[in-house]
């Protein structure tokens, strides 16, 4: 207080100069230019200098002052607004507030910042407050703002607007509009850029609209459309239209969506204590998908019995919640993956899938199915899918129950000094088997059974697979030339030497692997490449390191559940016989 002074009459006449330095402002709102009506009241901080010529206790309107601001920051809504300067005093004289033009600073809840100017008056400030104020964006270039929002690698456009103020203060009418042209950016995670980003806000009528909003996704176009009603200084229960042609979705490397989408958003107003999510709900339709990214994938003696899933436990934010969304997706494709171990066209299940939750807590219900031409290969065997789902029925996470059969046929010719082998896989050079597998279970916890015909145990069976015997033929003194293919597999994972072999040398599938030779009566190791020709015509070649041996396959896809394979090998080539030839038609009816 300065020269402070109070005449002591009845009527109490102020005088003098108030300097305030971070007045809290939401301790002395009440009652004060119309703010307690407001169902949000502001808060926020002053400093400033008041001159006061007049003051009267009992005729406020008879005030004489003026106030020098030196700064200002009012928050509403998760919104904060500052002062950036003032080009001369705020006046106040016989109950009218002038304001002289104020640069401010709009500063939203994501750290986005856009400049503005204000001026205008407030007429009959201590009765009845009726604002008349204008509000301007000059045209203001979006690329500052880059550095002050994370995961952006790239920010342009010119924003510009206008919007006049005018009515009751609790209660004002509000006409203008925004615009936003040359718009772009590009996000650094995931990678995504948007591109001819344009929008048209028009204010007016008691509602806020967005009349147009443009942009192009890489070859896809999102168009949005919305509406919000203004009710005094804030707003009330909105909605939005908001459609995508066409548009990549950023997955992950290996991973390409394209789709379309239909949504509709909507937001509630929060009252005291709320906090209302915007929500978004619609239909996604799947244009394509293909997944082609390698999987890791190995069995082993304990593989069978022990839990293949794991649990994961996330920490969960009460406050990082920014969006709720229930979204259906439906797919008339089939959904592709292809890559080293499989080969898989699922099919989504009508309705679709349902997607609904939080950004933080999410889940899933719906089903894909994997249609009959769908293939995995283990090792250097090919396994044919009869019938499988993957269900999605967790309204809290993504978790998939899957339910899968498979089956392949393993054969093994004896030598030709050896025709009377035994096919029992007991202690035979030769056999053939129908070996299946059965996935089943949650991703948590997936298990996994393994069938043949004619009947192995869980751990021939394996073995089968892996090293191309039985383990009545492992104990039968072959445990060194197994300890020799086994490394050689070993090292090729460790080392990632298919993986290298595939980056450079046009082919889909290289492994190391081994197989039982009856030339030698041990097993060996060897090398499977395979080639997709095209997406209905299939090659791969396998061949021993150590010996002559030498296989090879080729399938051709005529149509869905009718294909045609072709093998060959050279185990009983003997002089000039040029080896074993073979073709398969392969028929599959489907009942349901």
């Amino acid at each position: 207080l300065e020269d402070l002074t109070v005449s002591r009459q009845r009527s109490s006449v102020v005088r003098g100069r108030v300097s305030l330095s971070g007045l809290d402002l939401g301790t002395v709102h009440g009652g004060a230019f119309g703010v307690a009506e407001m169902s949000q009241v502001p808060e926020g901080s002053l400093s400033a200098q008041i001159d006061i010529k007049h003051l009267e206790s009992d005729r406020l309107e008879a005030t004489e002052a003026q106030m020098e601001l030196f700064d200002l920051e009012l928050s509403r809504g998760g919104r904060k607004v500052e002062l950036d300067e003032a080009s001369d005093p705020l006046v106040l004289s016989r109950g009218t507030l002038t304001m002289p033009r104020l640069g401010m600073t709009i500063v939203d809840k994501s750290g986005l910042k856009v400049g503005f100017s204000a001026e205008g008056r407030i007429a009959d400030i201590v009765q009845s407050p009726t604002v008349d104020a204008q509000l301007a964006i000059a045209p203001f270039d979006l690329g500052k703002l880059r550095g002050d929002i994370e995961g952006l690698d790239r920010l342009e456009g010119t924003l510009s607007g206008d919007l006049a103020v005018k009515g009751p203060l609790s209660r004002p009418m509000l006409t203008g509009g925004a615009k936003l042209r040359g718009g772009g950016l590009a996000l650094s995670s995931p990678a995504v850029a948007v591109e001819d980003i344009e929008v048209d806000v028009a204010v007016g009528g008691g509602e806020l609209r967005v009349t147009r909003a443009t942009a192009k996704v890489g070859a896809g176009t999102v168009d949005v459309t919305g509406r919000i009603p203004i009710v005094g200084l804030g707003f009330g229960a909105g909605s939005a239209t908001i459609t995508a042609r066409g548009v990549k979705v950023p997955v992950d490397d290996g991973i390409e969506i394209v789709a379309d989408a239909d949504l509709e958003g909507s937001i509630k107003p929060s009252l005291k204590g709320e906090n209302n999510l915007p929500e978004l709900r619609g239909t996604v339709r799947l244009v394509s998908f293909s997944y082609s990214r390698p999987i890791g994938l190995s069995i082993d003696l304990g593989a069978v019995s022990r839990n293949l899933g794991r649990t994961e436990i996330e920490t969960i934010d009460p406050d990082g919640d920014y969006l709720k969304f229930d979204i259906n997706v439906v797919s008339q494709r089939p959904l592709a993956v292809r890559n080293d171990l499989a080969d898989l066209r699922l099919e989504v299940v009508d309705p679709g899938i349902r997607i609904a939750g939080t950004n933080q807590v999410y889940g899933a219900r719906g089903s894909l199915r994997l249609l009959s031409d769908s293939k995995v290969q283990l090792r250097a065997h090919e396994f044919d899918v009869q019938e499988g789902f993957i269900r999605f029925d967790n309204p809290n996470r993504v978790e998939a129950l899957v339910d899968v059969r498979a089956t392949t046929e393993i054969r093994r010719y004896a030598a030709a000094q050896d025709p009377g082998a035994d096919t029992t896989g007991g202690s035979a050079t030769g056999g053939e088997w129908d070996v299946g597998i059965h996935a089943h279970g949650s991703t948590d916890d997936l298990k996994l059974d393994l069938t043949s015909d004619p009947p192995l145990s869980q751990d021939d069976i394996v073995l089968l697979l892996t090293v191309g015997m039985t383990r009545a033929e492992l104990d039968r003194s072959l445990l060194s030339s197994i300890g020799e293919t086994v490394g050689l597999e070993a090292l090729g994972a460790l080392t990632g030497a298919d993986k290298a072999v595939k980056s450079v040398v046009p082919i889909d599938y290289f492994h190391f692997g081994s197989g039982y030779s009856s030339r030698t009566g041990k097993t060996e190791p060897n090398v499977t490449v395979g080639k997709r020709i095209t997406d209905d015509v299939r090659a791969s070649v396998t061949t021993t390191l150590t010996e002559r041996d030498v296989g090879a396959n080729v399938e051709w896809r005529l149509r869905k559940g009718l294909s045609l394979q072709a093998n060959y090998d050279n185990t009983n080539d003997i002089g000039s016989i040029i080896g074993n030839l073979g073709a398969d038609l392969r028929w599959r009816l489907e009942f349901e």
